[in-house]
């Protein structure tokens, strides 16, 4: 929404929650998506996921399931000229969500909107391919808050709302470490939970594939020491209220 409201790139955009985000829903609308060679694909995923015999699966309330393999296949034969896959579940056999509160990221007062608006169009227009990346490696649980997924809040509220640089793998590195932050301040207060997060020391984000660079290899950066991101001082534990 930001992105639209900025006018960066015109938006087009198609939700599916409930009973409407099945798989076969995603796999129809996907295969009849009309897509030119210079358009980006962005799909976002939030919900359940796990893995099988080393293979990751998202799941759908239709009960069924898409390998993250086979959603990956789907995205790259739109031939747009960059796609984002980007999911926010588990990649462990068994899936969890734990639920502490949060604060809403703030930042400093008086700043331009506009002033984001080249990082966004260099971010948009100077990579192609594909950027896969889920919100927690292979074998490893993703946890949540009220206010969703920390890998979401992470990456979407803090990285993306507000871009510091145009330099997609600085923003995934800043995200992720902001994941694990959060994930460890969580943890200090979930001791004892029977959903076997006990034995899991860390969320990791994992990139699966990257987007080839191709602009003038200027990355254009916005200092701001008020507005670090991966502040986990915001996440405070469940009162149980």
């Amino acid at each position: 929404d930001r992105i639209k409201e900025r006018k960066i790139v015109k938006v087009e955009k198609t939700v599916l929650n409930g009973k409407k985000a099945s798989s076969q829903n995603v796999k129809r609308i996907l295969s009849t998506l009309k897509t030119g060679n210079n358009d980006i694909l962005l799909v976002y995923f939030s919900g359940h996921g796990g893995m099988e015999q080393n293979k990751t699966f998202l799941f759908f309330t239709d009960d069924e399931s898409i390998s993250r393999e086979e959603l990956e296949g789907m995205i790259k034969k739109k031939n747009a000229r960059l796609s984002f896959l980007i999911s926010d579940a588990c990649s462990s056999s068994i899936d969890t969500v734990m639920a502490p509160k949060a604060v809403k990221k703030g930042f400093k007062k008086g700043e331009k909107a506009d002033a984001y608006d080249p990082v966004f169009r260099e971010l948009f227009y100077s990579y192609r391919g594909l950027l896969h990346v889920t919100a927690a490696k292979e074998g490893q649980y993703a946890t949540g808050t009220d206010n969703g997924g920390l890998f979401t809040i992470a990456l979407i509220n803090e990285s993306l709302m507000y871009p510091r640089t145009s330099d997609w793998g600085k923003i995934l590195k800043e995200a992720s470490e902001s994941t694990n932050q959060k994930y460890k301040k969580i943890s200090q207060y979930q001791k004892g939970s029977a959903d076997g997060t006990d034995n899991q020391d860390s969320q990791n984000p994992q990139v699966y594939s990257f987007p080839k660079y191709t602009g003038k290899n200027q990355e254009i950066v916005i200092n701001d020491k008020d507005t670090t991101p991966g502040d986990d001082s915001r996440i405070t534990p469940d009162s149980g209220e």
